[in-house]
């Protein structure tokens, strides 16, 4: 097969400028751990890369001039979140701000996409137009690790 083999770069290009159209700029649910009370204050993503998991893919749906194909991708995004930091005073029986921050990320995720597809589907790969894509199970949250006030502004 064409992908497997290398020969398909027109139509990788093709499904990941479809993928980065769609992930560009998603906001995911923050999570995050922390000794500290932490609230999130915002998030963006962005996409990084895919590979497909295998080339087995499957005619979903077909027509005169298209085709809707199913194949299972590993896709990379990065996600940058906004973070504020708080401890409980026990004394005062509420919560001190100690600061906030910002952490980027990388996170993979595994879901189907479905790719129409228009042109000679028994000519070469590369001359395919990819017409739509879906991305079946996005990427709905990313986990920013464990959280830490950043001292070294005191420093």
């Amino acid at each position: 097969m064409a992908l497997e083999e290398d020969r398909g770069m027109e139509f990788l290009a093709q499904v990941e400028a479809g993928l980065e159209s769609s992930l560009d700029g998603f906001t995911p649910d923050q999570e995050a751990d922390s000794h500290l009370y932490w609230e999130a204050e915002g998030s963006n993503g962005w996409f990084n890369s895919f590979d497909f998991s295998d080339y087995d893919f499957k005619v979903i749906e077909t027509d005169d001039d298209w085709v809707v194909i199913e194949a299972w991708t590993d896709i990379t995004v990065g996600a940058e979140g906004e973070f504020s930091l708080s401890v409980y005073d026990f004394i005062d029986k509420d919560y001190v701000f100690l600061g906030g921050l910002t952490v980027t990320t990388e996170t993979e995720f595994q879901s189907e996409i479905l790719l129409t597809v228009s042109g000679d589907l028994n000519g070469d790969v590369n001359e395919l137009k990819i017409e739509e894509i879906e991305i079946v199970d996005p990427i709905k949250s990313v986990y920013f690790g464990t959280l830490e006030p950043d001292y070294s502004e005191y420093e």
